[in-house]
């Protein structure tokens, strides 16, 4: 049996990668029920299947309905449509924490976040999987000094609002996993590494050493280096955690071969980081510099300066990678440095796989994209 009758919802930041999940997780349906119609005779696992296929079709699924009212104070109501039977099913809530596109704030969604899932857990939802790409403030998973831990607080603070799975994208750290009770929630950590490592491979062929910004990245870079076959070189980051994104300086540790480097990390925001270590690499010969990570904040004036540093031609930087984890305006996919990868059929098949009891280890594979059909494209094509 499959885990009760599929159900997919949003909230407002994450209604348009909502749809556009929901679109591929059809293409992805069509396509394997017609493999599987193909065979004569079906593995216990693929008549599970089978019966999601049937089901998705039979129903014609779409988007649950919320009704929202937000107030002047910025309090909010919320109430499932009266046709919106939950219970018993297999619930997939999909949100962006961080979207400036839909104006909304990260305190607003994150609030907003709870509330469904709160609602959803009151009507008997069988059980329920929070899609939250972008873990907010998963930068806050230590304590320093009288500090407290934000990360573990968001842990719990999800926990008790009814979530049962969370499916996330390139935590900071790993030890966030930890932060949740494993006999109440079970955590899906995926990594846009696949998507990544096939677009800088098959799309677009950059041959470059592999940067690691700072030592919190050498494990994702070596991993790259690994995969793309290509050397490493790592920094050594000094920060100012008196001031806020300050960056003092960074030591490049190894000798790069190649006249290009490929820096990459999980989270850019202003861009201190990206852009001392491409100063540092300048400075040992690297002439192109691209920069890869899952989720491009871009906050305070990081366009401007990237920006700058595109237009000036004596600077190595040529291009921003990122992914739709975390929305961009049009302005911004519009700038000739600045790519996006669609991550919404990778994350269709990770909800087909746990709907369907199958396995999202093969969603671990570095080249699991170009073995499975996963690749949607980029704002560029």
């Amino acid at each position: 049996m499959i885990r009760g009758d599929f159900h997919l919802f949003s909230c407002r930041s994450g209604q348009p990668y909502a749809e556009k999940v929901m679109g591929q997780l059809e293409y992805l349906i069509n396509q394997r029920g017609g493999e599987l119609r193909g065979k004569d005779h079906l593995r216990s696992h693929e008549h599970r299947e089978m019966e999601f296929i049937d089901y998705f079709h039979d129903e014609n699924l779409s988007i649950g309905k919320v009704d929202r009212r937000h107030f002047e104070d910025d309090e909010m109501k919320l109430n499932l449509e009266s046709y919106e039977n939950v219970r018993d099913k297999d619930v997939y809530l999909i949100q962006n924490a961080y979207n400036t596109t839909e104006g909304l704030l990260l305190s607003q969604n994150i609030m907003e976040t709870l509330i469904t899932l709160d609602s959803l857990r009151r009507v008997k939802a069988g059980n329920i999987t929070l899609v939250w790409l972008y873990f907010a403030y998963g930068r806050g998973d230590k304590e320093h000094g009288k500090g407290g831990i934000p990360a573990r607080l968001m842990a719990d603070l999800l926990t008790t609002a009814g979530m049962d799975r969370l499916l996330t994208m390139d935590l900071h750290a790993d030890q966030i996993t930890g932060f949740f009770d494993k006999r109440l929630v079970q955590v899906e950590h995926l990594h846009a590494s696949p998507l990544i490592i096939h677009y800088a491979k098959s799309i677009a062929g950059i041959d470059a050493t592999i940067a690691a910004p700072d030592t919190g990245a050498a494990g994702r870079s070596e991993f790259y280096a690994k995969h793309l076959k290509d050397d490493m070189v790592m920094g050594y980051k000094k920060r100012d955690y008196s001031v806020n994104h300050k960056v003092d300086n960074i030591n490049v540790l190894g000798k790069p071969h190649k006249r290009a480097a490929f820096i990459v990390d999980d989270i850019v925001s202003k861009g201190s980081t990206m852009i001392k270590m491409m100063e540092q690499l300048r400075k040992k010969g690297v002439k192109e510099a691209y920069l890869g990570c899952t989720h491009p904040l871009l906050i305070c004036d990081a366009i401007e300066r990237f920006d700058k540093f595109y237009q000036d031609r004596k600077h190595p930087f040529k291009r921003l990678i990122g992914t739709d984890a975390i929305p961009q305006d049009d302005a911004i996919k519009e700038r000739p440095w600045y790519v996006e990868i669609d991550t919404s059929r990778f994350i269709a098949k990770a909800i087909y796989e746990m709907h369907t009891s199958g396995s999202l280890t093969k969603l671990h594979d570095p080249f699991c994209v170009e073995k499975y059909d996963l690749w949607v494209g980029t704002n560029k094509d």
